[in-house]
């Protein structure tokens, strides 16, 4: 997940309804730390041109299982991954999409890239997930490969991205940042995101295990809050022995393999 520093909670700025809520009612009793913000684009509004501000050589498209090899030698440029994890994700319903630029003597080449999940996704090894509403997506792991950063490439496959998710009829995308990176969290809001949530990590104590609480932004439509609350949970007892398996699988393809993403 991209990353972002906390700044505190900022007002909502998204479209506005006559059915509200108060910053009184979004407080948390067990905040312990920040570990991001979480934006929304609702897909009902107008949409930019993906190719706005764009190189002219650049071009996006979804990844296909036979590019998995090519992508996972993209994304080990931007960050560390356990061996054969993009065909893993590809071969369990997770979709990769990618801005990739041409180069003279070599063609095209990857530069960005970033997955969408339609059903719940783990944070990490936390033993949380990120559980979209119906009709929704998650929006995660999305880097540019260092040589080709500060391009604009991120919030122009963000754009494309969500161009293909309306034409499908998704109803919302959401996308997450970790405290850090300003650039990022830039990019997204470029994109046409707006801040819904603070999201606070919260350790496991007596009564519960560690989990996340999005704390809605003051102004948030009440029912937008309400989905906004549930994004986050426990997986219970039979989606954690699922994913772990997934992850054991890796493991046994990859020593070095995280985990759970």
């Amino acid at each position: 997940m991209a990353n972002f520093e906390r700044t505190g909670l900022a007002s909502f700025s998204g479209p506005s309804t006559s059915s509200n809520i108060s910053s009184s009612n979004i407080s948390s009793s067990n905040i312990s730390s920040s570990y991001g913000n979480l934006f929304v684009f609702e897909l009902g509004r107008p949409l930019t041109d993906w190719r706005e501000g764009a190189d002219t050589y650049l071009s996006c498209h979804g990844v296909a299982l036979p590019e998995g090899a090519t992508l996972q030698a993209t994304m080990e440029k931007a960050a560390i991954y356990p061996s054969n994890e993009a065909v893993d994700r590809l071969q369990t319903g997770r979709e990769a999409f990618v801005a990739q630029v041409r180069q003279p003597n070599v063609g095209q080449v990857m530069a960005t890239y970033g997955w969408v999940a339609r059903s719940i996704e783990p944070l990490g090894d936390s033993g949380s997930a990120f559980d979209p509403p119906a009709g929704d997506v998650w929006l995660y792991d999305f880097a540019t490969v260092p040589s080709y950063r500060r391009r604009g490439y991120y919030p122009a496959l963000l754009r494309f991205i969500l161009a293909q998710l309306a034409a499908e009829g998704v109803g919302r995308a959401w996308i997450g940042t970790k405290p850090g990176n300003h650039t990022s969290a830039r990019a997204i809001l470029r994109a046409g995101f707006y801040k819904i949530a603070d999201m606070l990590y919260v350790p496991p104590q007596p009564n519960h295990p560690v989990r996340f609480e999005m704390l809605p932004v003051p102004g948030v439509p009440a029912n937008l809050a309400r989905l906004t609350r549930q994004t986050a949970r426990v997986l219970l007892p039979a989606e954690l022995v699922n994913f772990q398996v997934q992850a054991q699988i890796q493991v046994q393809a990859a020593p070095t393999s995280m985990g759970m993403r």
